[in-house]
């Protein structure tokens, strides 16, 4: 079976199968699920007024232990080979040519990332994600009110993706309490 008369089945099955569920919906052929044994009468995920809860004041008040974070490094550049791979080894016949015509550029770039992450006490501790900060030679901090700040990675897991860098600051810094989540329960907001 060729891949264009698969493609064309699949395309045929969908819509059949998208037909199905609209006419079985339209003729009230679809049955009731159990889920209302569940819930009583009434009951709404959103407050009463019908309103999902606002953040605005709790992000008022964390908004200075906020930052974000600049990272650079450096990284060495493949040189380049003309079929885009490896190369053909010793009897790669452009080889020389190519060699020629890139003599005297870089092998070395700078590499950016972006990130944020807010401070954690009043020392400067500051947790933020490891993909931002890893490998760094440099870590900037910048806070909502534009200071900036050079940061020192203290200790990263990339298996968790998370990095923690500490910055020196003249005075106490403003910073988050952490939540306990031994104390969440399945459905609780968490911010």
């Amino acid at each position: 079976m060729s891949m264009y008369t698969k493609r064309a089945l699949i395309a045929v099955g969908s819509i059949m199968f998208l037909a199905g569920i609209f006419f079985a919906a339209k003729f009230s052929l679809i049955g009731e699920t159990k889920a209302k044994e569940y819930f009583h009468e009434g009951q709404s995920v959103v407050q009463p007024s019908g309103v999902v809860p606002s953040f605005a004041e709790m992000v008022k008040k964390v908004k200075p232990a906020v930052v974000n974070i600049y990272s650079t490094k450096k990284v060495s550049v493949r040189p380049f080979s003309p079929n885009g791979g490896p190369g053909m080894g010793q009897r790669d016949p452009f080889q020389g040519f190519f060699d020629r015509f890139f003599e005297g550029m870089p092998r070395e770039r700078e590499q950016h990332s972006l990130g944020s992450g807010f401070v954690i006490n009043e020392d400067g501790y500051i947790l933020t994600n490891n993909h931002v900060v890893a490998d760094a030679d440099e870590v900037n901090v910048q806070f909502s009110d534009s200071k900036k700040y050079s940061a020192k990675i203290i200790g990263t897991d990339e298996k968790t993706d998370i990095a923690v860098i500490k910055i020196k600051a003249d005075k106490p810094l403003p910073y988050v309490q952490l939540g306990d989540s031994d104390k969440l329960q399945i459905g609780d907001w968490v911010v």
